[in-house]
């Protein structure tokens, strides 16, 4: 894990942890909400400047950075669609990988039945 620091809503900073090998990021409670717009463009550079060729799948179980506990696979909509995120049983925050984190910020929408 690497550890980015970006700018938050409505002020000050946030420390996110981004995984290079499987473009996983890690948001405390609230974090992910809080980013503001600008960071949400930096973490697009960040992203794409430390991709990495080998890139491997989430692992099917992942502990909490925190306390250790295996994270829960949770699944949840917004307007954009429905997005999937690992999040932990004691509320110490969730790891979402990149293409989630993109349609859970309305950057990627479902297509319409219609």
């Amino acid at each position: 894990m690497v550890a980015l620091c970006v700018g938050a809503l409505p002020m000050g900073d946030l420390a996110l942890d981004y995984c290079v090998t499987c473009r996983g990021i890690w948001f405390d409670p609230h974090e992910s909400t809080r980013l503001a717009p600008a960071s949400i463009l930096e973490l697009f550079r960040i992203i794409h400047d430390t991709q990495a060729s080998d890139t491997q799948p989430i692992a099917s179980y992942c502990a909490c950075p925190r306390c250790r506990e295996i994270l829960v696979a949770t699944r949840d909509v917004v307007r954009s669609g429905p997005f999937a995120y690992h999040r932990c049983p004691n509320g110490h925050g969730r790891f979402t990988s990149f293409a989630h984190f993109l349609t859970e910020k309305g950057f990627v929408r479902y297509l319409a039945k219609a």
